[in-house]
């Protein structure tokens, strides 16, 4: 079968190019060239002959899928398109509609409402780590036993490395450093209490608290990245709260 290739530049013509009967559109090639910021891209296809060269890639690339299609190469990366897909699909989607929430003004505020998770403090931590769920209540009981050693307990027990080379102590760490959900128990315990376990993607954590630094709070200036961050996964957390609102999900 012989490749055949139109060029359809005529003044507002919508297809710019056909590519053995597939047509290669604006819109098409807008979206084709992804790689590039958006702002460029558009100054990039206003440029006559950068713009045909967009389009040489454009239809490069439509040669190699027609290419893997005629040897049925998509069924192999059939699940993994459909995955590339439906991340694509909901990333754009909540990323377009909680636009509102990260404005600069909107990010502003939402440093004033939550000033104390900017604050500089820190708090030394020792932890043991391991997989199984059982293995982790028996060992939060013998951490929490009168005259048993903790260290003691992270090297025998905790599969984290630091077990081995500090005994499970993770020495001071700052509030931008820990997990929220570590960071949250650290902050309630008592010093030299042990407490958890907690599931974490490593496995269950057990912590014993030893020391907290109280620090200012600080700038927005500074942590302005940080405030980006997080509002843009409360955001998120609120946005997925009002679809599950409104959803049915079964599991079997």
């Amino acid at each position: 079968m012989f490749t055949t290739i139109i060029f359809c530049f005529q003044a507002l013509a919508v297809d710019l190019a056909h590519v053995n009967g597939v047509s290669i559109n604006e819109e098409q090639l807008f979206e084709a060239s992804s790689s590039i910021r958006e702002d460029m891209r558009r100054k990039v296809l206003g440029h006559p002959e950068l713009k045909r060269k967009m389009l040489g890639y454009a239809i490069d690339r439509e040669l190699l899928v027609t290419a893997a299609l005629k040897e049925g190469f998509d069924r192999k990366i059939a699940v993994k398109l459909e995955d590339v897909r439906k991340r694509t699909l909901s990333t754009n989607f909540v990323a377009t509609k909680i636009a509102q929430s990260l404005t600069p003004k909107a990010l502003k505020a939402f440093y004033d409402t939550h000033k104390k998770d900017y604050a500089d403090d820190s708090v030394r931590l020792q932890h043991i780590v391991v997989w199984e769920k059982d293995l982790a209540t028996k060992v939060l009981a013998l951490a929490k036993e009168p005259g048993n050693d903790f260290q003691h307990l992270a090297e025998i027990y905790s599969i984290d490395p630091i077990a081995k080379t500090a005994r499970g102590d993770l020495g001071y760490i700052s509030r931008a450093q820990l997990d929220p959900a570590i960071l949250h128990l650290a902050m309630i315990s008592k010093i030299d209490e042990v407490a958890g376990p907690i599931l974490m993607l490593d496995g269950y954590h057990i912590i014993k608290v030893k020391d907290r630094r109280y620090g200012d709070t600080l700038s927005y200036g500074v942590v302005e990245s940080r405030v980006l961050v997080d509002a843009r996964q409360d955001a998120e957390r609120q946005f997925l709260e009002s679809i599950r609102g409104t959803s049915t999900v079964n599991y079997k």
